[in-house]
């Protein structure tokens, strides 16, 4: 039954993970392989009348001398057979020596050789017109249905393992010890040892083993390993702990990364595998989770849905922006007739806090920064003009700065609160699209300003460049779209030494405010800090809450900080 050993793998040695040498030994297993048969059973027989010892009932004798089945069906699969539990089974005595099977090709018969196991026989029924009576024996013709199968085997190259230990001879009738003779039996590189055995006195030999055999003094034979690397004499798990411990620190030791992370993952891999083999039930239960939630996010992933620009959606009600309160003409510096321009504002905090306040621009500091806008040059890039714009209006905002400090001081405010006040009052002021050319959708080929311009019909001021407005502008005229707001949160809490940021997103072509506090919700990390996202178009969202539409954080960059 077992094959002869390659001599490769008679030779090679292996290692367990405890550090036991075994070597491949080669065999072949012989698989059985049923084919299942059925067909029409013909048969000749012929019974003679027998009688009981006691003669008080006969019966016949029947045997079957002549028999040949007409296969009609043949599969590798055991099929359900009709009438099972009505199947007769023919005694080997009454069949005939030889059954011959065939099959019907082109009209003619070829018959096959086979052995069938386990004949099974129904419907079985005489052929009444060819049988005959002649005394007491009877001849005739039986008919039935077939259904049997055969066996043939196929062979399948496969290898075990032998240990590298002394495999003792089974002996039924006596105990075996560990007490060796004194006798060796030796050949070329192996050497095998004879043992006692106790029960009945007798000894026997043990598995060849491989030796390095020598002649010592006096002609003796020494039995010893042989020369084995140093390495060889540790276990292949205790090996590999050391060699990935010492690539981890000494890369680790050195800075190299992709060595002690590659370190890592051999440390982490080895002790997985030689040391804690029940983490694989947790590895497992962690990809079958991982599994589902991958199928689950494919299963729900809109991939349609492209990024498109953010349109900010008109409140449900229009407050009524800042009116003008009084225009009065100074005399300041040795100039006349400049404007010093006061609003005034009232709006609600998030849980409803009811804030007002006036604060006042001077028409000079307004012209100067309209001027300094149109002034830059579009090829320094937007970060670095929002960033002159901000830079320019920062030390102009003293009235605004006035009316905060003393809303804070009459609130006792704590920063959080400060901050909420200062962005609420930016939300409460409606938005406006600037644009650089005319208020008319129809103008425009780019379909999210044409959807902007329609979202925000009759909120737009035309003609500005860059598409914003400074901080002076829009507080002078209550009108600015995202980055004219962000702009001037920038600025304001900049002045109050806050850690604050504005991101843009050319996807979504809108900006939202970053600021370092301690809320809940989105935030967006940077090198220097970690930034709450805040979206200032509407006062309906507070910190940590942005629109679904532009909640993608791959498409947010800091643009000013």
């Amino acid at each position: 039954m077992f094959g002869e050993m390659n001599e490769a793998d008679h030779e090679k040695l292996y290692y367990e993970s405890d550090g036991r040498m075994f070597k491949k030994e080669r065999f072949i297993r012989h698989i059985p392989r049923y084919t299942y048969v059925s067909g029409r059973f013909t048969g000749k027989f012929y019974s003679d009348l027998q009688k009981t010892p006691d003669e008080r009932s006969e019966y016949y004798h029947f045997k079957i001398y002549e028999a040949e089945v007409e296969i009609s069906h043949k599969s590798r699969i055991q099929e359900k057979i009709a009438e099972e539990e009505d199947a007769i089974k023919v005694a080997a005595h009454q069949m005939p020596e030889k059954v011959y099977f065939f099959e019907t090709v082109e009209g003619r018969k070829q018959y096959y050789d086979l052995k069938f196991e386990n004949p099974l026989f129904h419907n079985f029924g005489f052929v009444s017109k060819l049988q005959q009576n002649e005394g007491d024996e009877a001849f005739g013709t039986i008919e039935a249905d077939f259904y049997g199968y055969l066996t043939d085997f196929t062979e399948e190259k496969r290898y075990r393992k032998r240990y590298r230990k002394i495999n003792l001879i089974e002996c039924l009738d006596c105990i075996k010890t560990g007490i060796k003779t004194g006798n060796t039996e030796t050949k070329t590189g192996a050497y095998r040892e004879e043992y006692f055995c106790k029960g009945n006195k007798k000894t026997y030999w043990g598995d060849w083993m491989d030796k390095e055999i020598q002649k010592g003094p006096g002609g003796t034979i020494v039995i010893s390993d042989p020369p084995r690397p140093f390495y060889e004499r540790f276990s292949p798990c205790f090996r590999n702990l050391i060699l990935s411990l010492l690539v981890t620190i000494i890369s680790g030791l050195i800075g190299f990364t992709p060595l002690f992370v590659i370190g890592l993952i051999w440390l982490f891999y080895v002790v997985y595998t030689c040391f804690f083999h029940w983490l694989r039930y947790f590895t497992y239960f962690f990809a079958f989770l991982f599994l589902i939630g991958l199928v689950y996010s494919i299963a729900n992933t809109n991939w349609h849905n492209k990024a498109v620009a953010y349109v900010p959606h008109p409140v449900q009600k229009i407050v009524e922006k800042p009116q003008l309160i009084k225009v009065i003409t100074l005399i300041k510096n040795g100039k006349v007739n400049d404007i010093q321009i006061q609003r005034q504002l009232k709006w609600s905090g998030y849980n409803g806090e009811a804030y007002s306040g006036t604060f006042s621009l001077m028409k000079s500091d307004l012209d100067a920064s309209r001027n300094l806008k149109n002034s830059l040059n579009a090829n320094i890039g937007y970060n670095n003009i929002i960033y002159n714009i901000s830079a320019f209006d920062s030390d102009k905002l003293g009235g605004l700065y006035s009316m905060f400090d003393k809303i804070r001081s009459d609130r006792n405010l704590n920063n959080k609160q400060f901050a909420e006040m200062i962005v609420s009052f930016v939300q409460y002021i409606p938005y406006h699209a600037i644009v650089e050319g005319s208020c008319n959708p129809n103008e425009y080929t780019d379909r999210s300003i044409r959807n902007l311009l329609k979202e925000n019909a009759g909120r737009c001021l035309p003609n500005q460049k860059f598409g914003i407005t400074t901080p002076l502008e829009f507080l002078s005229n209550s009108q600015g779209d995202c980055d004219s707001r962000t702009v001037l949160l920038y600025t304001v809490f900049k002045h109050y030494r806050y850690n604050v940021a504005v991101l843009s997103s050319e996807v979504y072509r809108h900006s939202i405010l970053g600021i370092s506090l301690p809320y809940n919700g989105l935030t967006y990390e940077s090198g220097d800090g970690k930034y709450t996202l805040w979206e200032t178009t509407d006062r309906g969202f507070k910190p940590g809450i942005l629109p679904p539409e532009v909640m993608n954080l791959n498409y947010w960059d800091i643009s000013l900080k």
